[in-house]
C-alpha cells in the first residue's frame, strides 16, 4: 500500500521539490551577489554549466558527435534561442537581482505565460477562453504590487530588468517550439548554452578577472554549486517527469508557488519587508494566471479542475 501511495503521489512530490529548487536559487543567488560582481556571477556560473552540459552530453551519447548534429537550417533560429534565451535573460535576471527584492524578481518573472500569451496572440494565434480576462487581472495586480516604493531594495531598474527576464523566456519559448520536436533536451540545451555563454564571457571578462575570489566565504560557495547543478540539471528532470506524469498545465501550475515560497525565505534569510499592499498585488497577478489557464467550458462541476485543464492542454516542454 505503501509504495502504491509513494508512486500515485511521486509527481506532485517531485514537482514540488522543484519548486523548493527554484525558490532557494533566488536565495542562493542574492546572497552570492552581496559578494561577488553580477558581471563575474553570471559569467562564471555559465562558463561552468556549459562545461558541465556537454559533458554529460558527451557521456551519454558516448562520444558520438552525429547525434549532437543541428541541421543548417535550423542554426538562426538555435542561435536566436541561446542569445535570447540565456544571454537576454541571464543579464535581465542577475542585474534584477541585484537592484531589487528576492520576492518582486521572482513574481515578476513568473509572469512569463502571460508575455508567451501576449506574443502567440501578436503573431495571429486565438487567445485562451478566459485569457484577457486573465491577463487584465495579472497585468492590474503587477500595477498594484508596483506601486508600494516602501520595499527596501526594490528599485524602478530592477522591476524592469525583472520584466526584461520574463520576456526574453518567453520569447525563447516560443523560438524553441519547433526545435524541441526535432532535437533531444540535452542536445538542444547544450548548444543554445554554449551560444548563450559565449556573449557573456566576452561581456564579463574582465570583472572575472577583478573578482576577489579568495575572500568569497565558503557559504557562497556552495550556494554557487547548488545554482550550476540543482535549477539546471536536477530540477530539469523532476520537471519533465511531472510533465510526463500529470501534463504541462498542472505542472506548471506550480510555478506559481514559486514567488510565495520566495517571498517567505526572503523574509527569513534576509529580512525583506512585504507589505499589505504588495501581498494583495502578487494575489491578484497569480489570480490572473490561473485565470488564464482556465479551459473553455469549464465549470465547478467539472471532475477536478487540475484533470480539466490537463486535458485541454498538450503536455510539452515548459
Amino acid at each position: 500500500m505503501s509504495s502504491l501511495l509513494a508512486r500515485r503521489w511521486l509527481p506532485e512530490a517531485a514537482l514540488l521539490f522543484v519548486v523548493v529548487i527554484w525558490s532557494t536559487t533566488w536565495i542562493a543567488m542574492k546572497d552570492a551577489l552581496k559578494q561577488i560582481d553580477p558581471l563575474a556571477f553570471m559569467s562564471a556560473r555559465f562558463v561552468c554549466i556549459a562545461l558541465l552540459a556537454w559533458s554529460l552530453l558527451h557521456i551519454r551519447l558516448h562520444g558520438d558527435r552525429s547525434a549532437s548534429r543541428i541541421d543548417r537550417a535550423d542554426w538562426a533560429r538555435l542561435t536566436a534561442g541561446g542569445l535570447i534565451g540565456y544571454s537576454a535573460y541571464q543579464l535581465c535576471s542577475v542585474f534584477a537581482l541585484d537592484r531589487s527584492s528576492v520576492f518582486t524578481i521572482s513574481l515578476l518573472v513568473a509572469l512569463v505565460p502571460l508575455f508567451t500569451m501576449i506574443m502567440m496572440f501578436a503573431s495571429g494565434e486565438a487567445l485562451p477562453a478566459y485569457g484577457p480576462y486573465g491577463l487584465a487581472l495579472a497585468v492590474l495586480g503587477v500595477i498594484v504590487f508596483l506601486s508600494d516604493k516602501r520595499e527596501a531594495g526594490d528599485s524602478l531598474s530592477g522591476a524592469i530588468l525583472s520584466l526584461g527576464a520574463a520576456v526574453s523566456f518567453a520569447a525563447y519559448g516560443l523560438i524553441n517550439r519547433p526545435l524541441v520536436r526535432k532535437y533531444q533536451p540535452d542536445v538542444l540545451a547544450s548548444w543554445q548554452l554554449l551560444i548563450g555563454t559565449i556573449p557573456m564571457i566576452f561581456i564579463g571578462f574582465r570583472s572575472i578577472l577583478d573578482q576577489s575570489w579568495s575572500q568569497v566565504t565558503a557559504r557562497v560557495w556552495l550556494g554557487i554549486v547548488f545554482v550550476i547543478i540543482f535549477p539546471v540539471y536536477i530540477a530539469y528532470q523532476l520537471w519533465n517527469f511531472g510533465i510526463a506524469r500529470r501534463g504541462a498545465a498542472v505542472a506548471s501550475s506550480y510555478g506559481l508557488l514559486v514567488p510565495i515560497l520566495s517571498a517567505v525565505l526572503a523574509v527569513i534569510f534576509f529580512s525583506e519587508v512585504i507589505t499589505w499592499l504588495k501581498i494583495g498585488g502578487a494575489a491578484m497577478a497569480i489570480a490572473g494566471l490561473i485565470v488564464v489557464r482556465i479551459p473553455e467550458g469549464w465549470s465547478p462541476r467539472s471532475i477536478g479542475m487540475g484533470r480539466t485543464i490537463c486535458r485541454a492542454t498538450p503536455s510539452g516542454q515548459d
